[in-house]
């Protein structure tokens, strides 16, 4: 990693991760001045009901298990009015014993989730990564629990002063005098070169501001309990110092130039499902670019006469080939 470079534009780890993926993903990320939170872009929008702890595990069971007796005991009263109800009442209470059947089923599902995780958490064997390996490695989040990892909510971003990096994982998990950041990505099974980016720059804010030993990072799924250990090499230190350069001279280019705009990927299949290309509706808040002025809405037509823009389309007035603007025909 490239030090004293203080004076450089200060550089989000998921802005880093955002270059690697797209010059003009990363430059929207940088514009957008987002909070860190250690999700992959598109998931921070996204509602995870998937509980980390123990004690925190056991709680929402019981919890569970108190709503399933309070449906069960309203589904029995709905049962019995529904004996003696005639008429437009007796639809109504079989409207009401559905709505319960439904909401028991849920609770339900949700109680078994909260059960299965608790037979894991006390079932898995006890297992974290080799750190002597520069092999990548499954792993599994209440293996790594049962392997004495403390996990730590971070109070604050890390920032590193001499390169002017600064991020902020979602957990860190504590044993000893590891301290290993966790990110949370859309298919940790699948890991690209933004992520190793991402875990890799990471790893250096801990060793750098905390003193503490990193010598890997997980990528964690968010529908579950599964991840990925990404292993810190001299090749990736190497990758992660080049493609910091290349961020700051993409900012910088960006800043100087009026018009000094990236060139969109060479494959559209980026696009497809990248978040600052999805359509939504014209109307937007006020947005300023690197030089400080402001961007306009590029609006889309679509065939029923709705205007659509999407954040990408406004920064460098074009149609992006997301997901969303394929569906149609559209008109600029």
């Amino acid at each position: 990693m490239s030090t004293n470079a203080s004076n450089e534009p200060r550089l989000g780890v998921h802005e880093l991760a955002a270059f690697a993926f797209c010059n003009r993903a990363g430059l929207l990320a940088f514009e957008s001045k987002r909070v860190d939170d250690g999700n992959e872009l598109g998931l921070a929008r996204l509602d995870f009901s998937h509980c980390y702890e123990f004690d925190e595990l056991r709680a929402q069971l019981s919890q569970l298990l108190n709503w399933i007796i309070w449906v069960s005991l309203g589904l029995l009263v709905a049962l019995i009015c529904r004996w003696i109800a005639q008429g437009t009442v007796l639809l109504l209470v079989t409207l009401l014993q559905l709505s319960l059947l439904c909401f028991l089923g849920q609770l339900g599902w949700k109680a078994y989730c909260c059960y299965r995780s608790l037979h894991r958490f006390e079932t898995l064997p006890a297992r974290s990564p080799d750190a002597l390996s520069l092999e990548d490695e499954a792993v599994d989040w209440w293996c790594l629990r049962a392997d004495d990892f403390e996990a730590i909510l971070p109070p604050s971003p890390f920032h590193d002063e001499q390169t002017n990096i600064i991020g902020k994982p979602w957990r860190l998990l504590r044993k000893g005098p590891l301290l290993i950041p966790v990110f949370r990505c859309r298919k940790p099974d699948n890991i690209k070169t933004q992520h190793r980016l991402r875990v890799a720059a990471y790893c250096h804010l801990i060793e750098a501001c905390e003193g503490s030993q990193s010598p890997y990072g997980i990528a964690l799924d968010p529908r579950g309990y599964s991840g990925t250990a990404i292993k810190i090499t001299d090749e990736l230190r190497s990758l992660t110092s080049k493609h910091v350069a290349h961020a700051r001279e993409t900012i910088n280019r960006a800043v100087a130039a009026q018009r000094h705009d990236p060139a969109p990927p060479r494959n559209e299949d980026k696009c497809r499902n990248c978040p600052f290309g999805r359509a939504a509706h014209a109307e937007t808040d006020l947005r300023v670019d690197v030089r400080g002025q402001n961007v306009e809405t590029y609006p889309l037509t679509s065939p029923e006469g709705k205007e659509f823009h999407s954040l990408c389309g406004d920064r460098f007035h074009w149609r992006p080939p997301h997901k969303t603007l394929l569906e149609r025909s559209w008109v600029e």
